[in-house]
């Protein structure tokens, strides 16, 4: 599996932080994206400042079409499903973090031996 990432993926302990800005009509929040360099594994964090689930919640979050989003919209559920899927795939874990009135943290790790990736320097090389 090639990851290519402009956040890099040598140097053990490596950290790396993006964030954005929530634009949403739901109110500030903030979105970061983090990897992690261990010395046998990648963690991904991807981490939100958003409302954040109690222990109920988070132990269904995995569970195909479970959603804490009301209301008429484009959630099905299937995002953190599909995510954890994909980690046992290819040989690596998925775990929650949240809190409510928080947020949420989820740590994607993968194992090194499975992940090709290319450092690149500046950002995105098609623009």
């Amino acid at each position: 599996m090639a990851v290519p990432t402009r956040f890099g993926a040598s140097g053990r302990g490596a950290r790396k932080r993006r964030s954005q800005r929530n634009r949403s009509d739901e109110g500030p929040g903030e979105l970061s994206v983090a990897l992690i360099a261990g010395k046998r594994e990648l963690t991904v964090e991807v981490r939100d400042t958003g409302p954040g689930m109690d222990k109920a919640q988070a132990a269904k979050a995995l569970e195909p079409f479970y959603t804490t989003k009301g209301g008429a919209g484009l959630s099905f559920g299937l995002g953190l499903p599909y995510a954890y899927q994909v980690m046992r795939k290819h040989g690596g874990s998925l775990h929650l973090r949240s809190k409510p009135g928080v947020g949420t943290s989820v740590y994607m790790t993968f194992p090194k031996r499975s992940v090709k990736a290319v450092w690149m320097e500046g950002g995105n090389r098609n623009g």
